[in-house]
């Protein structure tokens, strides 16, 4: 892990949270002594502490630029920089939206030569939950080398509905699949199977929409056999992925107006 960084969204333009992280981690901190007695390599409390950063607390692009790097900006420069075994591509996992990251790529872009950014990003897969800036756009435009797993979409939710990530609680709350079975998909269902099962699983917090929209940014980072960790076109647990590059990209543009009738049309 090499740091979990608190960024804005579309729904949180102004402001990060690196406490509601802390709170998180707290709570694994609990019970990581137990997960050692089932398998070696869960990091301490301390050592995830040690990487939780803010990222930049202003929405979309507008707040990028020169000096406007961040804790959370310099700590992904470092890991990119050091990342440069093949074998093993960095991860980063976009909940929010994209700008601290194309923070990054621009001071790259200033500290290396262009030679030595091609380098030091075609190491990277980023997978992000819709585009929830213009960050993202700005990233496949500029740095189309770089592995970039997204539903494109506009910045202001409305594509969510279409979008894979949001798995069986967004077909319950879009209503995408009439029929289906959506027991677990209820706070009632957490409280008695997650929230009331030990110090871990009283943390998880009520939602509001949706339940585990962010869960696909890091489910393909579990092995299926497919080695879709590599490759997001061999299968994961939720379908293949195809290739569109990004001047292939469709951008909707949508608005509400009042229609009049006319002459009886």
């Amino acid at each position: 892990m090499e740091g979990l960084v608190a960024t804005t969204s579309t729904w949180q333009r102004e402001k990060v949270h690196t406490d509601m992280i802390a709170r998180v981690l707290g709570h694994y901190g609990d019970v990581q002594p137990n997960l050692l007695k089932h398998a070696a390599g869960f990091p301490t409390l301390a050592a995830l502490n040690a990487v939780v950063a803010p990222g930049l607390a202003s929405y979309g692009m507008a707040a990028t630029g020169d000096g406007k790097n961040t804790a959370g900006s310099d700590l992904l420069v470092k890991a990119i920089e050091k990342s440069t075994d093949a074998a093993h591509p960095l991860f980063i996992n976009l909940w929010g939206g994209a700008n601290t990251l194309a923070q990054v790529l621009q001071d790259l872009s200033k500290k290396h030569p262009a030679d030595a950014v091609q380098a030091l990003t075609k190491n990277l897969v980023v997978y992000a939950i819709s585009d929830q800036d213009d960050a993202g756009f700005w990233v496949r435009e500029h740095y189309p080398h770089i592995t970039y797993i997204v539903d494109p979409s506009s910045q202001n939710g409305e594509d969510y509905a279409r979008a894979t990530w949001t798995g069986i609680s967004g077909d319950k709350y879009y209503r995408n699949a009439p029929g289906a079975d959506f027991t677990t998909v209820s706070q009632l269902w957490l409280d008695e199977n997650i929230r009331g099962l030990g110090p871990m699983g009283k943390g998880y917090l009520q939602y509001l929409f949706i339940m585990e929209g962010d869960t696909p940014a890091f489910l393909g980072l579990i092995r299926n056999g497919l080695n879709s960790e590599r490759n997001p076109g061999w299968g994961g647990w939720g379908g293949r992925y195809i290739v569109r590059p990004p001047q292939h990209e469709t951008r909707r543009q949508s608005g509400r107006g009042t229609l009049a009738e006319r002459g009886g049309q």
